[in-house]
């Protein structure tokens, strides 16, 4: 993996107060302990979980939270999975896993008192391994069209160049609306929003070096106007490079 996992923030915490739409810098992961919990997500369907399933919110995705009354959860602000990570919001079903529930009620006495950052980190990357472990089960029931795949390992490696969805299209061996059909059915969007999301995000990264000018990060993220770069980057995270950049770690309530 090419990132250290970084755990941001951890904390116990229910929504017994609606909590209106935000978005967060990193992925969120929220773990029901009790009662149903609901999400609704801008430019994706809303999300209801109960007792033991684990939402996975991308950085990024505006979104509300609600639940019943009484209900419990555990908030976890991390990184470092994205790129193995759907870009769409989607919840794991784990069947009230005891490991996985151990795991994260120890996450926000790690954000606490973590003795390093590769304690922390190796202790998510053990979580996350589980987590893959039940959202495989359920991508075997319904499995991805293959030539999803082959789009979107092409996008991966050569989002940085010139892509045509004709091209990506006959790559895939569908066409064009067929390619973006199951973009959406997937993701929730077609096959240019996922590569500018790819790009974004990739650029976000670049961002993060102090050396790398923002027409650099879009030039090497595949943007050949910086001015166009600057106003999808402020649409799709609510802050333009140059705040972006500029920021400080916030704590949660920020977020």
């Amino acid at each position: 993996m090419a990132n250290i996992p970084l755990l941001h923030y951890s904390d116990e915490g229910d929504c017994s107060t609606y909590i209106p739409k935000h978005t967060h810098r990193t992925m969120e992961w929220v773990l029901v302990k009790k009662g149903v919990f609901h999400s609704a997500f801008t430019g994706f369907e809303k999300l209801t979980g109960g007792e033991g399933d684990i939402f996975v919110i991308p950085c990024g995705i505006g979104h509300d939270q609600s639940e019943v009354p009484d209900g419990e959860n555990i908030f976890v602000l991390v990184e470092g999975f994205e790129q193995e990570s759907s870009p769409a919001p989607y919840i794991v079903h784990t069947g009230k896993d005891q490991l996985l529930m151990q795991y994260f009620e120890a996450l926000p006495r790690l954000n606490r008192n973590a003795s390093s950052q590769s304690e922390t980190a190796n202790f998510l990357l053990a979580l996350w391994e589980r987590m893959k472990f039940f959202a495989a089960g359920k991508k075997e029931i319904s499995p991805r069209h293959p030539g999803l795949d082959k789009a979107v390992k092409t996008i991966r490696k050569n989002f940085t160049g010139d892509l045509a969805i004709p091209d990506l299209a006959a790559k895939a061996g569908v066409s064009q609306s067929h390619l973006n059909l199951l973009f959406r059915k997937n993701f929730g969007y077609g096959a240019v929003s996922f590569i500018r999301k790819t790009r974004l995000k990739y650029a976000r990264e670049l961002l993060k070096n102090p050396y790398v000018s923002i027409a650099e990060a879009a030039w090497n993220s595949g943007f050949a106007d910086p001015n166009y770069f600057s106003r999808i980057f402020r649409k799709e995270y609510g802050l333009s490079p140059t705040e972006f950049r500029g920021e400080k770690q916030l704590d949660f309530k920020d977020y």
